[in-house]
Formats: C-alpha cells, structure tokens, sequence
C-alpha cells in the first residue's frame, strides 16, 4: 500500500542527485504514519554486485557513485539499492506470478530496462548486469541510442522514442491531433499520444501502432532466448493496460513460433508506473536477491 507519494525532477549532477535523494527520503519519512526500519531504492542504469551503477546512459550522473552511505548516514537505517527494473520484476512476481519459473520484466520510460526473476531468484549474472535489453541490437542501421551504438532497442521502442515517433509524424504534416494536442499542453510525448488513443485520433493510433511493433521485436527475442512464462511490462507506458497489452500480443503472436507465442503471459506491472516503488520496499526489507 503506497502511503506517501513525492516526484521531483532528475537532477543533473552527482552532488545534487545525493542531495535530491537525501532530501526525498527525508520528506518521505518525516510524513510516513511510522519510522520505517529500513530504505529501499531503484536506480536505472547497471548496477554491479556491489550496488553502485557501472554503467547508465540516461543517467550518467550515477555513475560511480557511492549513493547508499549518504542515506545510511543521514538516516541510521540499512538501505538496499538495485535497479530499477530489477525492483519491478520483484513486485510482479510477488504480485502476478509467485508461481512464476521465468519472468521477464521490461520498463520503458527514458530508456528500456529489464529484470530477470528465474525459480523465484533475481538473476543477476556473473557481474550483476545480467537481464538488460535495452542495448541488444534491433536495427543495425537504425538510429543512433544514447549509449553511442545504432539500432538499440530503447533506441526505437522506449518512452522518449515513442515522443519522437510522434513528433516525427507531426513534422511530416499527417498528424492533425498530435500536433494541435501538443502545442495546446506545451508538450508532445508517449503521454500524449496515450490520450490521443483515447480520443480516438487516428494519428494517435497510427504512431502506437508503429512504437508497439517494435516493442514487440525485442519481446519476441526475449521469448526466443529465455522461454518465460511471464512478461511484465512497466515504465509510465503501463498505465495505457489493454491499450498496450492488445497490440503487442498480436504483434508478439506473429513474431514467435506458436508454441512459444501461446504460452506467454502478458501483463502490465502491478500499480502501473509505481511498480518499482513496490519493489523498493521489497529490495529494502529483503536486501538484494
């Protein structure tokens, strides 16, 4: 149960990520109904073994950053960080499918991230970055990602590049509603395209259709390689449910041998995109799994 809830901006440096966080952890404790014994936290990007990001192209500020020892200090209480899909993948299976021998758990927001839960264990791999897709090759010509390759998949298929496909529409002149729903809010993102689906707005349906089907591409060799019986999808796009679920299952059905493709599970992450609060809590009451 989500007691206390506060968003702010990604700061844009070391420091002022630790001060962020110092502070966010303040506020969240100061109105909690009780002190909490322990703090749980995700971070995109790589996380090694020894809880500290190795590597994060869309939050580079984290990088080598010792971000546990300012919250222990701050607070005298244990804290536990892992990534952030890897603390989604831990609420869905306690969630969704306890019961789960293979769960996959993919989180499309600024980037794509992913977790693997295999017999009821994260696993983590030999250097603890095991489960992270976002970077495998989908389109070798395909347009340049933030980590400097071209053609990964969160290049084509994340939160932000559903944003460009739209906007991409709009410079092409053939999205009416897009381009008037985004100078209208001052903004024209995965969000907005999420509302112009409920508006019906053919444009609107026309980009998802195109972002889901690359969604899809990456699932299917997810499928291929892993064999899960559940794929759990997170990330601020989860909130869209069956909006979401419905075109990447026919996609996904299309792209996977049969047997593979109908024995999958498709799910949105429990709680939408607060799902890796969830995990949080989880990874701050157990510790890293």
């Amino acid at each position: 149960r989500l007691l206390v809830e506060q968003r702010v901006p990604t700061p844009a440096t070391s420091d002022a990520l630790v001060a962020s966080m110092v502070d966010m952890v303040g506020h969240l404790i100061a109105a909690a109904p009780s002190r909490p014994v322990s703090i749980g936290a995700g971070i995109a990007g790589h996380i090694g073994l020894d809880g500290v990001a190795v590597q994060a192209a869309n939050t580079p500020m984290a990088v080598g950053v010792d971000l546990v020892s300012p919250l222990r200090e701050a607070f005298g209480l244990p804290v536990r960080l892992d990534n952030d899909a890897n603390v989604v993948a831990l609420a869905a299976h306690r969630e969704l499918a306890p019961d789960a021998r293979a769960l996959v758990a993919v989180t499309f927001g600024t980037g794509i991230g992913g977790g693997l839960v295999l017999d009821g264990a994260l696993w983590r791999g030999a250097a603890g970055l095991a489960g992270e897709p976002g970077h495998m090759i989908v389109a070798a010509d395909g347009p340049r990602c933030r980590c400097g390759q071209s053609g990964c998949w969160e290049a084509v298929a994340s939160g932000n590049a559903l944003g460009e496909a739209a906007r991409a529409a709009v410079r092409c002149g053939d999205a009416p509603w897009l381009a008037a729903a985004g100078e209208s809010a001052g903004r024209l993102d995965g969000q907005t395209v999420v509302e112009g689906l409920r508006a019906d707005a053919e444009d609107a349906r026309r980009v998802w259709r195109g972002w889901t089907r690359w969604v899809a591409i990456g699932l299917a060799n997810l499928v291929q390689l892993i064999d899960p019986d559940v794929i759990v999808l997170g990330g601020g796009v989860s909130a869209a449910g069956d909006l979401l679920i419905r075109p990447v299952r026919e996609h996904l059905d299309s792209m996977s041998l049969a047997l593979e493709a109908r024995s999958v599970r498709l799910e949105c992450a429990p709680g939408g995109p607060a799902a890796g609060v969830v995990g949080a809590a989880l990874v701050g009451g157990i510790g890293r799994v």
